[in-house]
C-alpha cells in the first residue's frame, strides 16, 4: 500500500512537472504596423530637432527629413513647397514608412526590423549606401542586427576621418548605436 500511494504521488508530482515544463504555444508576431511604429519611435528620439549644423551634409533638417527630401515629398504629391520646418507628423511618419519599404525591413525580424530603419533614415538610401550594411548577414536577427551596428560604428570611424568636419557627429552617432545595441541585447522592442 505505501509502494502505491508513492507512486501515485510521484505521478501526481510528475504530471504536474510536465505539464508546467509543456512548450507554449507561440505567441503571434506583432503586426508589421507594430513593428514600424516602435522602430519609428526610436529614430525619431535621435532625429529630432530643427535646424542646419554648419558641418552636416544634409543641410536644414526636421525630425531627420532634409530640406530636399522634403521638397520631393511635396513636388511629388503636387503641393506648393515649404519650409522643412512646418512638416506635419503625418508627412514625417509617411518619410519614415518610405523609408521602411526601401530598406525592405517589414521581412527582417526583430530586432533586425528596428536596425534597418534606423540605418535607412541615419545613412544614405542606396545600396550602395544603407543597403550594404546588410550584405551577408547572419542568419540569427539579433546576431545580425549586432553585426549591422559593427558596420556602422566601424563606417562612422572611417566617416570622421576621412571627413574631420563630420567629427563634430561622431559622439552623437555612437551614442544612437550604443543605444540600439543596448534594445537589442536587452530584448525589449514594441
Amino acid at each position: 500500500m505505501f509502494c502505491a500511494s508513492f507512486t501515485h504521488q510521484q505521478q501526481t508530482a510528475t504530471s504536474k512537472t510536465s505539464k508546467s515544463q509543456r512548450p507554449r504555444p507561440a505567441q503571434k508576431p506583432p503586426s508589421e504596423e507594430i513593428r514600424f511604429q516602435g522602430a519609428l519611435r526610436f529614430s525619431l528620439k535621435w532625429e529630432e530637432g530643427y535646424g542646419r549644423h554648419a558641418a552636416d551634409l544634409g543641410g536644414l533638417t526636421r525630425a531627420g527629413v532634409p530640406q530636399m527630401v522634403y521638397d520631393e515629398l511635396r513636388t511629388s504629391k503636387r503641393l506648393p513647397l515649404q519650409d522643412v520646418g512646418n512638416i506635419s507628423p503625418e508627412e514625417i511618419r509617411e518619410h519614415y514608412y518610405k523609408r521602411w519599404q526601401m530598406g525592405k525591413c517589414d521581412r527582417y525580424q526583430p530586432p533586425l526590423d528596428f536596425v534597418c530603419l534606423d540605418t535607412w533614415v541615419n545613412f544614405t538610401p542606396t545600396a550602395d549606401g544603407a543597403g550594404s550594411f546588410f550584405a551577408n548577414l547572419p542568419l540569427h536577427p539579433r546576431r545580425a542586427a549586432l553585426e549591422v551596428l559593427r558596420r556602422r560604428k566601424n563606417y562612422r570611424w572611417e566617416r570622421a576621418w576621412e571627413l574631420e568636419s563630420q567629427s563634430a557627429f561622431l559622439q552623437g552617432w555612437l551614442n544612437r548605436d550604443k543605444a540600439l545595441e543596448e534594445k537589442i541585447l536587452q530584448g525589449y522592442f514594441e
